[in-house]
């Protein structure tokens, strides 16, 4: 790329066109995030808080799971108990 087009889309003076996107995009860039007008962060930040969040859904979905495996194991163990008792008439 020739000096003058790099500081035209750096300087906001013109945007890359179909061709030069294309490029881009197959060298890993997020084309909606380059080409978007605001100052939000890199696609990087926002791809780790939501690497975050799955985590924690995550931990939470184990602790429920891990619930609900104690309070099968404990109506198998009542059901147990309650055959091998003798039905007393």
């Amino acid at each position: 790329m020739k000096p003058p087009s790099l500081y035209d889309y750096l300087n906001d003076i013109s945007v890359p066109g179909g061709e030069m996107l294309r490029k881009l995009m197959e060298l890993g860039c997020d084309i909606n995030w380059l080409l978007e007008d605001d100052d939000r962060s890199p696609p990087e930040t926002e791809i780790a808080d939501r690497v975050k969040e799955l985590e924690e859904e995550n931990r939470l979905l184990r602790d429920n799971i891990g619930r609900i495996c104690e309070l099968t194991q404990a109506i198998d163990t009542r059901k147990k108990l309650k055959q091998s008792k003798p039905f007393k008439k």
